[in-house]
């Protein structure tokens, strides 16, 4: 059987490491929460960027759509009235009015 007093310093050992490890086994716990965290932001922070990405692409193909749709529009308009078959046409047709009155 082992001496009362061996038994007890090796319980005095152990329990100083125990506690001369505590600050730092507890501050290993604190930086392992600040990256999960932090991970945790840059992933947020991406996933963000990508939607704010995706919102401006939207906006610009539906201004670009919009800006087509209305010089498409005006486009049409002024080939009607620069056609000089279409003013022929109207001319034509001004000209038989007045034969007929």
């Amino acid at each position: 059987m082992m001496p009362v007093t061996n038994t007890l310093n090796d319980v005095i050992e152990t329990d100083a490491l125990v506690l001369g490890l505590a600050p730092s086994v507890a501050m290993a716990a604190v930086y392992t929460s600040l990256a999960q965290s932090m991970g945790i932001l840059f992933e947020n922070a991406v996933a963000t960027s990508n939607r704010q990405n995706l919102v401006a692409d939207i906006a610009a193909l539906d201004g670009i759509v919009l800006g087509m749709s209305e010089t498409g529009a005006a486009v049409v308009e002024d080939a009607e009235k620069l056609d000089p078959v279409a003013k022929l046409k109207a001319l034509l047709k001004a000209l038989e009015g007045d034969k007929s009155s």
